[in-house]
């Protein structure tokens, strides 16, 4: 289980590098648009239309904005997580007592990111972060679901913490801090560095005397360890 939001459940392009759409979709919202304008796109592979894409715009920005690193204490049923059952007032309301309790008592016993991490480590049911005692780091915008990702991205003081409620259950949060670096220039790094690591693969593949099948499946690390 993780807080993370998935893809498949969400229409919204939060943020996107140009890169990452068409040319013709990209310039579109390059464009002067205002909240509420509507395009098509047709989207097509192999001169074979398959379908299309509908546009509506909400906004624009910068992508001005540090990311934050949290660790945080999931209470809730792994029952209700997998979709098996569904939360009561009572048994949310049990968790919420419970989250209190832990995050009173973290406080009683010093109050520091390393006995928030060992709690979080013993008591998070979210299993995805139980093994590195509840830490996400650089969250970017709409990674998480919106309870939680709204806190993140509230202006906090390294150490605040907090307790969010989410279909999930109750997080008890704690605010680690934010990145040297905006999302913008996140975004820009994380695209050269794919480009240049592209480009160098592609390099290395054509440079080898022989291969076996497809050279797609020639393993990039195999290629450092032995080229």
């Amino acid at each position: 289980m993780t807080t993370a939001k998935s893809s498949a459940n969400s229409n919204v392009l939060y943020t996107s590098v140009e890169s990452s759409l068409s040319t013709e979709m990209a310039q579109w919202l390059a464009g002067d648009r205002q909240e509420g304008d509507i395009a098509y796109f047709v989207y097509e592979s192999a001169g074979v239309v398959n379908g299309y894409y509908a546009l509506y715009f909400v906004e624009k920005n910068d992508n001005n904005v540090f990311l934050p690193t949290v660790r945080h204490i999931l209470i809730g049923s792994e029952a209700v997580m997998n979709g098996v059952e569904t939360y009561t007032e009572e048994t949310l309301a049990a968790y919420k007592e419970e989250a209190e309790t832990l995050l009173q008592q973290w406080k009683d016993n010093g109050g520091t990111e390393q006995s928030f991490g060992e709690l979080a480590s013993m008591h998070t049911k979210d299993t995805a972060s139980a093994s590195v005692g509840g830490l996400y780091q650089n969250i970017v915008p709409g990674q998480m679901v919106d309870a939680f990702n709204d806190w993140c991205f509230d202006e906090h003081q390294v150490g605040d913490t907090g307790i969010v409620e989410t279909e999930y259950g109750y997080h008890v949060m704690y605010y680690v801090g934010e990145s040297d670096m905006n999302y913008r220039d996140f975004q820009i790094e994380n695209a050269l560095r794919t480009a240049d690591a592209s480009a160098w693969y592609t390099e290395t593949v054509d440079a080898l005397t022989s291969t076996d099948g497809d050279t797609k499946f020639v393993m990039t690390d195999l290629v450092l360890s032995n080229g």
